[in-house]
């Protein structure tokens, strides 16, 4: 792991623990947690053009398809909003990919929706916060 790779890691974790604490607390979270997003991605360029150059195709589709699914959901459903939509595009252009080419911000979501779906049997309440559940997630898929 190299180090522009910890640069991007570092700061994702504490800016969507912020997240997490804001939409969990208030149900909100504020525009500013987000400019973490154009930061990340041009330390991702960086780390593509110094490191990793053969991972451009994967990094691009990775981008790519977890931007339209996040704008998916958004769109097409009740349940996720704005800020998780947000959230997932900050994550895939922060760190599109994590270990063995996985693309990570897919596989974080994927955790985060097996947890959010434990949460609603086992509290039987009609919302569940998605963020903090993602954060969690995104701690599971770098192990």
């Amino acid at each position: 792991m190299n180090w522009l790779t910890l640069a991007r890691l570092i700061p994702l974790l504490a800016v969507f623990a912020v997240a997490a604490y804001q939409d969990f607390r208030h149900g909100e979270v504020s525009n500013k947690v987000w400019l973490y997003a154009p930061f990340g991605l041009a330390l991702t360029f960086a780390d593509l053009f110094l490191y990793t150059p053969f991972l451009w195709p994967y990094t691009l589709t990775s981008i790519l398809f977890t931007v339209a699914f996040g704008l998916i959901l958004f769109y097409f459903t009740r349940g996720f909003q704005g800020a998780d939509a947000k959230a997932l595009i900050t994550l895939s252009v922060s760190f599109p990919l994590g270990g063995f080419l996985w693309f990570y911000p897919l596989t974080a979501f994927m955790f985060a929706g097996l947890l959010v779906g434990l949460a609603w049997l086992f509290h039987k309440r009609k919302t569940v916060r998605f963020l903090p559940y993602l954060f969690f997630g995104m701690l599971i898929g770098l192990v």
